[in-house]
Formats: C-alpha cells, sequence, structure tokens
C-alpha cells in the first residue's frame, strides 16, 4: 500500500475518532525491554499492551490504543464544565468503558 495512502487512512481514523472523544494526544510508551510493545506503570505495577491493542488507561478515564515500537493514542474525556451555579463532583463511574465513564456528577446550589 503507498505510504501517502497509509496517511490518508490513519487521518481518517484519527477524524472519527476524535468525533467520538474530543482529546487525542500521542505518547511514547516504548520500552527496550518489550519491543514493539507499549508499556507503563499503573497502580499495581507494569502494564504492558501488545500492538494493535486499545485497553482502558490505569488511573483516569482514558483509553490508550497501542500502536507500532510503543507509540499510543490517548484517548481522554472531552472537557466540561459545571452548570451555573454547579460545581464537579468527579465521575459517576470511573471505571466504566471509554466514553462512558466520561460522565460527571455536579453539586448545584439550590437557588
Amino acid at each position: 500500500m503507498p505510504q501517502s495512502r497509509v496517511f490518508t487512512i490513519l487521518a481518517l481514523i484519527i477524524m472519527i475518532h476524535g468525533v467520538l472523544a474530543a482529546n487525542i494526544n500521542y505518547e511514547i510508551l516504548a520500552d527496550d525491554g518489550h519491543p514493539n510493545k507499549c508499556v507503563m506503570e499503573g497502580p499495581k505495577g507494569e502494564i504492558i499492551i501488545e500492538s494493535g491493542k486499545s485497553v482502558h488507561h490505569p488511573t483516569k478515564c482514558a483509553q490508550i490504543e497501542c500502536g507500532r515500537d510503543g507509540w499510543a493514542l490517548v484517548y481522554s474525556c472531552e472537557e466540561k464544565y459545571p452548570p451555573k451555579g454547579c460545581v464537579s463532583d468527579g465521575y459517576v463511574d470511573i471505571e466504566a468503558d471509554f466514553p462512558e465513564c466520561c460522565e460527571l456528577n455536579f453539586k448545584c446550589n439550590d437557588a
């Protein structure tokens, strides 16, 4: 497959994912001890993600897609501001699958 076609397909995939989750970041999770895999520290130790696999982030509401050579796309929740007179009270269920874990609780004044 020509290189320009690969980049076009990759750009389309990123755009489609952008509709579902507004915040997309690259992270380099390479580790010489685990070639072509993504490696990160979680609260229970090292997490090794196979290239081409997708997992829930171990410490926040986000999804990690491991690419080649330890490059990963990390999808996180779109920033939501509370309604007027309200403050954020954390996630409804941070352990839920992404993007369902993005739902927030709000505490609001009764005024």
